[in-house]
């Protein structure tokens, strides 16, 4: 585990960090309020240039915004412009996951009392060789099936399918 002291004057030992920082215009070491973060590191698979990326843009979403999937939004959207697409945040006191991620594109930490998740996935349409829109044409819809249960049926609207009649239950009782 590591534990870092992070002081936003010290973001110039860090120069392309701060020039990423700078580029975004939302946060740079002279307007971040905090002066005392500690950042104790979990978990990570990422370089250590990536990994203190991730702290700087963390402590100044988490100064920017009060809302906590703000902040997220705000880190996600650094991490795919200056990282490429496909990043995800999670953050907050309380909550538990299991992800799939690149292998070396992970990073779990606390900046005070707030955990960050932030790591990579696959860009599925390279993937599966197809074009976002032709990916994004599929919905869920719910289908009440009895009183106490609704399944998810998976179908594409553009195919004309309708969605499945509900099966009427009988209870004889």
């Amino acid at each position: 585990m590591d534990i870092f002291e992070l002081d936003p004057s010290a973001i110039t030992d860090y120069k392309k960090l701060h020039d990423l920082l700078q580029q975004s215009g939302d946060c740079t070491a002279n307007n971040i309020p905090h002066t005392d973060v500690t950042v104790v590191v979990k978990k990570s698979t990422m370089s250590k240039e990536m990994e203190k990326h991730a702290m700087w843009v963390a402590v100044c979403a988490l100064s920017k915004f009060t809302v906590e999937k703000d902040a997220a939004r705000y880190i996600k959207q650094e991490f795919d412009k200056v990282h490429g697409k496909q990043w995800h945040c999670v953050l907050g006191q309380h909550f538990g996951c299991y992800v799939s991620h690149h292998l070396a594109q992970f990073t779990y930490f606390y900046v005070n009392s707030i955990a960050v998740m932030l790591y990579r996935t696959t860009d599925i349409a390279n993937v599966c060789g197809k074009t976002p829109k032709d990916l994004s044409t599929v919905s869920i819809l719910p289908v009440q099936t009895n009183n106490a249960t609704k399944n998810q049926i998976l179908r594409r609207p553009e195919e004309g399918i309708p969605a499945p009649k509900p099966t009427p239950v009988i209870d004889n009782n």
